[in-house]
């Protein structure tokens, strides 16, 4: 099938769908791509048919979120050619480490390269995801393409059984997946190699106690720093 859309004084580019317009391919290849640059620059009020991926709560959530939220369009531009996912090294609560590691062998099985944020290992990825979703508590896994949400574990292997990864991850050069790494042990995240951990800057004044404080700034909130040897499996 085909889309297309019309204002007064113009129109945007004839859009070939291939195979069943869904609603996630409906967000996904028309709205995020097409209508969005589309109404920044030229305005207006959206509107179209009550189609069913029209329609679809996912449909209906990815505009009032874009219309609404002015951050939600800063992820689009700073994820672009991203893949996202969040997760957790915790494994206490089994099923969901078990969720997030099947997400993980998805991923590495369609050879793409990803941006994993765990939960566990930083405040600030909490933070994120809670703005992102607009809950005040989160659960993982979630995962991102492009900036849009595509869901957890049930959406992803939905979509990958039925096939429909597959075409969503066609843009995306491949990878060699390696399953461990001999640095970081496949956590992607090591010591800081400047402060060791500490967190303390390495020009702080050891004579005078109040700046003990100073933060290092090679590293993270956890004194971590990504794994330079697994960096090629990461975006």
């Amino acid at each position: 099938m085909v889309w297309a859309g019309i204002h007064h004084g113009g129109r945007t580019a004839l859009v070939h769908v291939a195979g069943a317009l869904t609603d996630i391919r409906y967000r996904y290849e028309v709205l995020q791509h097409h209508v969005i640059p589309h109404m920044n620059v030229n305005g207006g009020m959206f509107q179209h048919d009550n189609a069913r991926p029209h329609v679809a709560r996912v449909s209906q959530k990815f505009l009032q979120r874009h219309n609404i939220d002015e951050e939600v369009r800063n992820y689009f531009q700073q994820e672009r050619g991203k893949i996202v996912f969040y997760t957790t090294s915790m494994c206490v609560v089994r099923d969901t480490w078990e969720k997030c590691k099947l997400v993980r062998n998805i991923l590495q099985t369609h050879m793409v390269r990803y941006e994993e944020k765990d939960m566990y290992m930083s405040r600030d990825n909490q933070r994120e995801l809670a703005e992102r979703l607009r809950v005040e508590r989160v659960r993982v896994p979630q995962v991102f393409v492009d900036g849009v949400h595509i869901g957890g574990a049930f959406e992803l292997e939905k979509l990958n059984e039925c096939g429909e990864l597959r075409n969503l991850f066609q843009q995306f050069p491949k990878i060699s997946v390696r399953l461990a790494c001999s640095s970081c042990g496949g956590y992607r995240y090591v010591p800081c190699g400047y402060c060791h951990g500490s967190k303390k800057s390495l020009f702080r004044n050891n004579f005078t106690e109040e700046f003990c404080a100073l933060r290092c700034m090679q590293c993270d909130e956890s004194g971590l720093q990504r794994c330079e040897l697994c960096k090629d499996q990461q975006d």
